[in-house]
């Protein structure tokens, strides 16, 4: 893959400048929580955040939120900044402290670039750097994403569907070229510089790629996008400018990673073996970040609290399952897509929300409420459950409790019959509870439990 130099005009001249303009821009003071390892990782996907929606990220108790930084909208023409929304977006996220942000920079101004979901030059790059690195000094510490599925090859379907990225690109022949994978890495180069300059405590995320409707199967996304990415920033010895990767995965797309392991471990395992091939060393390896995961398994679900509701059970039986797989896969953040089902637009296709379209509960709700305050940091992640011995249907993790106690998260994956586990006194369980937490009775003489597909929190007795 070709190498190219690091911003070639813009290295010494464009970053000294840079910070010299930054000092005259006044900063937004935003407490946020440390995104940094072993803290906050499960997070919520919402649209501003509103208001309402910031209420119900605090009674979800989450460690995450996403803001939409519409670049259009900010800087609607050069140098001319409209910070209201953002602001009050960014503050909302933040919720005093009890959140670590990412931050989704997208949708660029016409005077800035050729079209609004990519960037192609030295001089669309600079714009682009300038921006985020002003942003970044009016933000400090927030975890700053470069566009939105930029493995799109198709900006049509940006403009059609406000996906918020196009950087892929085709050759003559229709499969993925190389181009727009060196363009999203100078971009990278240009902006990771840049956001050093106006914060050190900044951090990057390239954005979330897709895990199906890839070229090859006559979709739009080119699979090597990322790896491509990452070993051009190789090639360049810039590396460092990128602090996370970040992918998007969905539950009905567990098939396509099966042999890499279960379900979202599949997808992070095969996204790292994808890594090593393009040339780097596991020292190399992101930290990634999940910024959309939902249930999308089975008919699309209709929009109601109904907890008999087929659609509903499987998805408040997948909210622990990808939490604790995030977790065992050591994934920095985790973000549920999304918070209330949509009527129009973006998610309006299926029933991916935690509340119905009117802003009730749903079970999942519940259920995502649960874990997270149980589980709210990914230090708390103990060990994956070697279970094969009772039978190989059998998953399960162990975790510590906000509190201290143990806990072990268990569930009967592949049958749904139920299938017993019986506990050494290692964990005698104390407590046996289903995934909203109620109840559920266990033979205590025998430390025995029937599971089934939803999973059961077991909580052991202390020593």
């Amino acid at each position: 893959m070709p190498s190219r130099a690091i911003l070639p005009p813009l290295t010494k001249t464009f970053v000294c400048a840079l910070a010299l303009y930054l000092l005259l821009v006044s900063s937004a003071r935003v407490t946020l929580a440390d995104p940094r390892a072993g803290g906050p990782f499960v997070g919520v996907w919402t649209s501003g955040p509103t208001t309402t929606e910031a209420a119900a990220l605090d009674d979800l108790g989450v460690g995450w939120a996403r803001v939409f930084v519409i670049w259009s909208t900010i800087e609607p023409s050069d140098g001319e900044f409209d910070w209201a929304g953002l602001d009050n977006s960014m503050a909302l996220a933040a919720g005093n402290g009890r959140r670590s942000v990412l931050a989704q920079v997208r949708n660029n101004p016409a005077w800035a670039a050729s079209n609004r979901c990519s960037v192609t030059s030295d001089f669309e790059r600079e714009r682009l750097a300038t921006f985020v690195g002003t942003v970044a000094a009016r933000y400090p510490s927030v975890v700053w994403q470069l566009y939105n599925e930029m493995d799109n090859t198709s900006v049509a379907f940006d403009s059609q569907y406000d996906l918020g990225g196009c950087f892929g690109t085709l050759g003559p022949d229709g499969t993925p070229s190389v181009d727009g994978r060196v363009q999203y890495a100078l971009a990278i180069e240009a902006v990771g510089a840049a956001l050093r300059a106006a914060d050190p405590g900044a951090q990057l995320a390239a954005g979330g790629v897709a895990s199906g409707n890839f070229t090859e199967t006559k979709g739009l996304f080119d699979r090597a996008f990322l790896p491509g990415v990452l070993a051009q920033l190789k090639g360049d010895a810039s590396l460092d400018s990128l602090d996370y990767v970040a992918v998007h995965f969905f539950s009905s797309q567990a098939g396509d990673y099966v042999t890499a392991g279960r379900d979202l471990l599949g997808r992070i395992n095969q996204l790292r073996m994808a890594s090593l091939a393009a040339g780097l060393s596991q020292n190399e390896f992101k930290p990634v970040i999940a910024d959309e995961l939902s249930y999308t398994s089975g008919a699309s679900g209709i929009s109601t609290t109904d907890p008999t509701d087929a659609f509903n059970r499987g998805q408040v039986a997948y909210v622990p399952k990808v939490l604790t797989r995030a977790a065992a896969a050591n994934v920095r953040a985790a973000l549920w897509f999304l918070l209330q089902d949509s009527a129009s637009g973006l998610g309006s296709d299926n029933a991916y929300g935690l509340r119905d379209r009117g802003g009730a509960a749903k079970p999942s709700y519940a259920a995502l409420r649960y874990f997270a305050g149980l589980i709210g940091r990914a230090d708390q992640f103990v060990a994956t459950l070697d279970l094969s011995s009772q039978a190989r249907s059998l998953e399960g993790y162990g975790f510590t409790t906000a509190a201290g106690s143990s806990l072990q998260i268990v569930w009967n994956e592949t049958d749904p019959t139920f299938a017993p586990i019986l506990y050494s006194p290692a964990c005698a369980a104390a407590m046996v509870t289903d995934a909203v937490g109620s109840p559920t009775p266990f033979d205590r003489a025998s430390n025995a439990l029937l599971v089934n597909t939803e999973p059961r929190y077991i909580f052991c007795a202390a020593p």
